[in-house]
């Protein structure tokens, strides 16, 4: 049987399997989650009423009524545009520490050196185009650009990013994602980064849940050095209590140059009084460079919440504490972030 013709007869079964129903949906937990291809396997599993046209979009954006021999078609398009409030504990790239010791010795770091903490205010831009181009094939286009100020340094802090998928379904409800990119950077100096990655992914129902499990591997390419990692993400619809999404990233260690050993996060997102709101907690080490031949070992943990106070606006707090191998890099602090979707189309 053809794929759009199974999700054209699943679709048509919306109404009949909607009468059946359960006592507690999954669905609106996978809606919360921000994966449309989970969001798209519980509504279609569960059919709960008037989710025919929602169930079609997303079937279009991932390719699956798509006919052989039928040319591209445009799944999505957006363009966004949103006004930035960024709270940052270190607006000028500074220490976090006051100090250090070496050898038996104090040593200083000077005031203007240390971190500082302040906001950065200016906006962004984001714009995005998706093409069903065969059944169950698709390919994407994502771009970013963002100016923001600080107050508190009276200097700019400038970001880029361009990056295109492409996604093929395998059958079952699994992907493979092939995807390249770069990011820029410009604050004091000019960083840039490019990567690949590819990526399999799962869709399952186990332990009253629905689940997207996702395998990936990629490759981060600066000018002096690259560095692999590989991931593995859960994100499950938990009926009753909402969207969880738990990570494990492993990144290679790379001598001279500082960067993410390992990553483990889990997070919840559901509904609280009628509003979206958040809570996440992580715990990460980072690695591989030296100061005086000393090796530098970070390990940061955090904690934040979020809550959107309607549907444009979002505010959040966070608490990180590093803990250095090297006591000028060591780091608490509570982070404040204000959060607009913008105006989009």
């Amino acid at each position: 049987m053809r794929l759009a013709s199974l999700v054209a007869g699943l679709l048509w079964c919306v109404p009949a399997i909607a009468e059946q129903g359960e006592a507690v949906p999954r669905w609106p937990a996978a809606l919360m989650s921000g994966e449309t291809r989970l969001a798209a396997y519980s509504l279609l599993r569960e059919a709960p009423a008037g989710s025919a046209p929602l169930a079609r979009k997303f079937a279009d954006r991932m390719g699956l009524r798509h006919e052989a021999g039928q040319p591209p078609v445009k799944a999505y398009d957006r363009l966004s545009l949103r006004p930035i409030f960024d709270h940052d504990r270190n607006v000028n790239g500074g220490l976090p520490g006051d100090g250090f010791e070496l050898g038996g010795l104090r040593f200083e770091v000077d005031e203007e050196a240390r971190a500082r903490s302040g906001v950065w205010l200016g906006a962004g831009i984001a714009a995005g185009r998706g093409y069903s181009i065969a059944p169950g094939r698709t390919v994407s286009f994502e771009a970013d650009l963002s100016h923001a100020w600080s107050p508190a340094t009276d200097r700019p802090r400038s970001r880029a990013g361009v990056e295109s998928c492409l996604g093929t379904y395998l059958g079952e409800w699994s992907w493979i994602d092939l995807c390249t990119g770069a990011r820029a950077s410009y604050r004091e100096d000019l960083f840039s980064e490019g990567h690949v990655s590819a990526s399999y992914t799962k869709l399952v129902s186990f332990a009253g849940a629905d689940h997207a499990v996702e395998l990936g591997l990629e490759d981060v390419m600066r000018d002096d050095h690259d560095r692999g990692f590989v991931s593995l993400a859960v994100t499950s619809a938990v009926p009753g209590l909402g969207a969880l999404r738990s990570n494990i990233r492993v990144g290679e260690r790379v001598e001279g140059h500082h960067g993410t050993l390992w990553d483990v996060s889990i997070g919840l997102t559901r509904k609280v009084a009628g509003r979206t709101a958040s809570v996440n907690a992580g715990l990460r080490e980072a690695g591989g460079d030296t100061v005086f031949d000393i090796p530098r070992e970070d390990l940061a943990a955090r904690i934040g919440a979020s809550l959107q106070i309607d549907p444009r606006f979002t505010v959040g707090v966070g608490y990180e504490h590093v803990d250095s191998s090297l006591d000028v890099y060591d780091d608490a602090g509570v982070t404040f972030s204000v959060g607009f979707t913008g105006w989009s189309r």
